[in-house]
């Protein structure tokens, strides 16, 4: 039970119960972090279980499956447990959205009680519901609520979300007013491809008289156009006084808005526009395939009805709000206004069964399409089937470009299995929207590609993402994928040249420090090397390895590579580690496997207190062993008592790992641990305490930052002593070495200075400009300069693409919100003003946008004498940074954008506005 003044979570001090209702509790109550009032709404009764997934006791913890569609929470009893899903669904989604018409979110957790709560901002004002009490809307307010309401839906279906409850008491008003509308109460939101079902049999979820006819029959496929339906409702609500069809009790309220047509709202009030009218009427169509597909559909119909309404009026009555200028309190507002689509990063595999391989095979093209189903399944992508034997994995979602490539190149490696198949993977940035193949050139760079059988092509930006990983041969414009090499057998060239590690020596003196003591004291030690994407941790590890066999150590190497796909499978990293050492590859029948498996366990257990067997009972299926081998059931207790079993795979690795520590010195290398799991990082501190007095050492290598190591495991190793080193950026000096050392001592300074300035010490980016910079030192108009290169179709001339498409990948970890001011503030140029942003924002406040930039290091502030007088003026971090916000706006909001930032900087006096305008071409 949360009372008055009681302070939760050390942050939020209740002032007053706003509300109550048989879920629980809203109370008003003070953020003491930034003296804002917020909404707390608290479930009753306790129903999640404290301290799990890595958080502390007293912490609701929200993680993702990696593509944003789960929610890890273990409920304790059944009671509340749908409330407890609803409240956490809530919470992720409005975290994700970031949107000025969508309640802003705080925080998520669990009170001491055991309360599971959700913080939203407070809001002022009234739901559209009470403001209905006083009578219907006018057509022009109905416009301005119809837009705000679209734009909002419009930005939760691009996340793949239906609210599924769109109603007027889940509308509210700001002030009182409908430009200040805001959507509220995603509790019973849900994906579109969501699996989690909040319901019981029978329930309904939605509200009669706005809940649409595919979703009263309870049908599975309910997407953006339910949310339309029911924003038409509200629509009709406030201007015929009425909901479309009669809602009497819920039962025959349900059954007439699966039979009924409503009547035609100019038939209730004729001064409704024909074009609003025709509008609404198709938002109502009881079959959603003739209703506006989302809500950024209906939004771009109304703008247009309001520009009709304008011109019909002479610019008066809806030109008011819709032309734009100076509005009252001094604010400006764009006359037209940004879309909401992005250009995110992309990969796509393409492949395709010829109609030769269909007659000559048969089943080719069902065969490509299971294959093509189970790759997108494995690589958490999206499965597309184009029709004549074509198909597509579309591989989208949080982590660097360099992921995102290596996951479509196994998509596209196991694709290239499939007789009689022809394979293609792609990587840029494309408007994605829901279903269907993403819009741009993406599809058609791919489809150039395809050609010969049973090879899997790849073009320039996925052959400089994919890095050392794969093995690639090089062909005119990409290569053909053969393999993906071991983790520490990854060789990058650059300009054809192996180059050194260099920058680095300081922290591989320590990890050969720390090697030496172990080794010397015979004592067990491990290491955390953490540091950004790109920034070299895997080269540190190789680099590592190669002086310690250089200089003669005896010593056997494990690795064990985190994978995105299987980020927190149980025992996943563990599985990879043994596969390694066995030398169990994915061809491997199951008598090679089992010949390995011996090989391996045969070299130091024979005489050993713990027979092979029981390691291979305990640890086979990890192994990749079948079921059943030689008599030996495998995990044959895991039904029957799964403690006795953890406790026999406990004992089996540790007693793996004495056998190999007491023969010679094991490192164990555990590479991209930010895709760990709990269960392989509990058994290798198990084995560090067990063995404490062997020298087994083991090198972790993770992710810093969001969504990283640190993250994901707070408190890994904590038990041990735990040596952590941080990669930091390369310095000026270390990162010139590099350049000369592959471009050569007569390069030009400007040019050395161009890719040492633009690289900021990120080993990836560096050495892709050193790559870019020494192919435009060796062109002449020649191959790979034609119209139709990649380098041609640039989104920034003079910047790789995979340099634009790693920083825009960080920049996707942002929320919507932040990225969008990012994406805004970039139309006025390097350095830019708050003020002009939120202009181009239609009016939002920025400051808590802002200052997220600034605590990611993207943005900084002016200094006060460098600064318009009265207007809060920033700057990009960086050049890459200012660029690949701005490559993330489509074409046409990019020359939309320009011309609003220049008429901003025009009216408000602030600045020249030639500067911005010579990227879209206005005068």
């Amino acid at each position: 039970m949360v009372w008055e003044r009681e302070v939760v979570a050390d942050r939020f001090q209740v002032e007053r119960l706003a509300g109550a209702g048989g879920m629980g509790r809203v109370y008003r109550a003070l953020d003491r972090r930034s003296g804002a009032p917020v909404a707390l709404k608290v479930l009753r009764g306790s129903a999640v279980q404290q301290g799990f997934a890595g958080g502390k006791p007293g912490t609701l913890t929200l993680t993702s499956d990696g593509t944003g569609e789960a929610v890890a929470l273990r409920v304790l009893q059944a009671p509340g447990a749908r409330e407890v899903e609803r409240l956490a669904r809530e919470a992720r989604l409005l975290s994700r959205l970031g949107h000025p018409r969508v309640v802003r979110y705080i925080a998520a957790g669990v009170t001491a009680d055991g309360e599971p709560y959700l913080v939203m901002e407070w809001l002022e004002g009234e739901t559209l519901s009470d403001r209905l009490k006083r009578g219907p809307l006018g057509v022009e307010e109905t416009l301005m609520l119809g837009l705000r309401a679209a734009e909002a839906l419009g930005a939760v279906h691009r996340l793949g979300v239906v609210h599924r409850d769109v109603k007027p008491s889940n509308l509210f008003l700001r002030g009182g007013a409908v430009e200040g509308l805001t959507l509220i109460d995603f509790g019973i939101a849900r994906g579109l491809s969501a699996t989690l079902v909040l319901t019981v049999p029978g329930a309904l979820l939605g509200t009669v008289g706005y809940v649409a006819p595919e979703q009263a029959r309870g049908a599975s496929d309910v997407d953006a156009r339910a949310d339309v339906f029911s924003l038409g409702c509200v629509m009709y609500r406030c201007l015929a006084g009425r909901v479309p069809v009669a809602e009497g009790d819920p039962i025959s309220g349900l059954f007439n808005a699966m039979t009924e047509e409503p009547p035609r709202l100019r038939s209730l009030r004729a001064e409704v526009p024909a074009a609003l009218d025709a509008l609404v009427g198709r938002m109502l169509a009881r079959s959603p395939s003739a209703r506006p597909k989302h809500g950024g559909e209906v939004a771009a119909e109304l703008r247009q009805i309001a520009r009709e309404m304008a011109a019909a009026a002479g610019g008066a009555a809806a030109g008011g709000w819709m032309a734009g200028g100076w509005m009252p309190g001094g604010v400006w507002r764009a006359p037209e206004r940004l879309s909401a689509a992005e250009q995110r990063v992309v990969a796509l595999v393409l492949a395709r069964s010829s109609p030769e391989a269909e007659a000559r095979e048969g089943g080719a093209r069902e065969a490509l399409a299971r294959a093509g189903r189970a790759a997108a399944e494995r690589q958490r992508g999206r499965f597309e089937a184009l029709g004549e034997g074509e198909i597509a994995v579309v591989l989208t979602g949080a982590g660097a470009a360099t992921d995102l490539a290596a996951r479509a190149a196994r998509a596209a490696l196991a694709l290239q299995g499939v007789r009689g198949a022809e394979v293609a993977a792609v990587a840029g940035r494309a408007v994605v929207a829901g279903k269907g193949l993403p819009a741009g050139a993406l599809q058609a760079r791919a489809a150039a590609l395809l050609g010969g059988e049973g090879a899997a092509r790849v073009d320039e930006e996925m052959v400089g993402l994919l890095g050392g990983r794969f093995e690639v041969e090089g062909t005119p414009g990409g290569g053909v994928l053969r393999r993906e090499r071991a983790p520490l057998d990854r060789v990058r060239l650059l300009l054809g040249k192996v180059t050194s590690c260099v920058g680095r020596e300081r922290e591989l003196a320590q990890l050969e420090g720390l090697f030496g003591r172990c080794v010397e004291e015979s004592e067990s030690g491990v290491v955390l090397v953490t540091a950004e994407a790109g920034a070299g941790k895997s080269r540190v590890a190789q680099e590592l390895v190669r002086r310690l066999r250089a200089r003669g150590a005896e010593v056997e190497v494990w690795v064990g590579c985190g994978d995105p796909a299987r980020a927190g499978g149980a025992f996943g990293l563990l599985g990879d580690v043994l596969r390694r050492a066995a030398g169990i590859t994915g061809s491997d029948t199951g008598e090679e496997r089992r010949r390995k498996v011996d090989a391996l366990l045969g070299r130091h257990l024979a005489a050993g207190p713990i027979a092979p067997e029981a390691i291979v009972a305990a640890l086979g299926e990890l192994f990749g062993l079948p079921p059943k081998v030689e008599g030996v059931e495998l995990g044959h207790t895991v039904f029957r008592d799964p403690a006795r079993l953890r406790e026999q795979m406990r004992s089996a690795w540790v007693h793996l790992l004495r056998a190999e520590c007491q023969a010679r010195p094991l490192l164990l290398v555990l590479e991209d641990l930010q895709w760990g799991d709990a269960q392989t990082l509990r058994l290798v501190d198990a084995a560090l305490g067990e063995l404490s007095d062997l020298p087994l050492v083991v090198l972790g290598l993770g992710r810093a930052g969001a969504g990283g190591v640190d993250e994901g495991f707070p408190k890994l190793w904590e038990r041990r002593r735990l040596t952590r080193v941080r990669l930091e950026p390369l310095s000026r000096k270390a990162s010139e070495k590099l350049a000369r050392q592959v471009l050569g001592g007569g390069t030009r300074e400007e040019v050395l200075s161009a890719v040492v300035e633009r690289g900021g010490g990120n080993a990836f980016l560096l050495e892709e400009l050193i790559r870019d910079a020494g192919a435009d030192g060796d062109e002449d108009g020649g191959e790979g300069g034609g119209e139709g290169s990649a380098r041609a179709a640039r989104a920034v001339p003079g910047i790789p693409e995979t340099v634009l498409l790693m920083v825009q990948s960080r920049l996707e970890g942002l929320g919507n919100g932040a990225r969008r001011i990012l994406e805004a503030a970039s139309l006025f140029g390097q350095s830019f003003w708050r003020e002009g942003v939120e202009a181009l924002l239609d009016g939002i406040d920025a400051s808590s946008g802002l200052t997220e930039l600034e605590e990611r290091d993207l943005v900084t502030p002016l200094l006060e004498e460098a600064r318009a007088p009265g207007r809060a003026q920033y700057r990009f971090h960086d050049l890459l940074i200012w660029e690949a916000a701005h490559a993330m706006l489509t074409e046409e909001d990019q020359a939309l954008g320009h011309k609003l930032a220049a008429i901003w900087l025009e009216q408000s006096g602030t600045h020249d506005p030639a500067r911005r305008s010579e990227r879209s071409g206005v005068p």
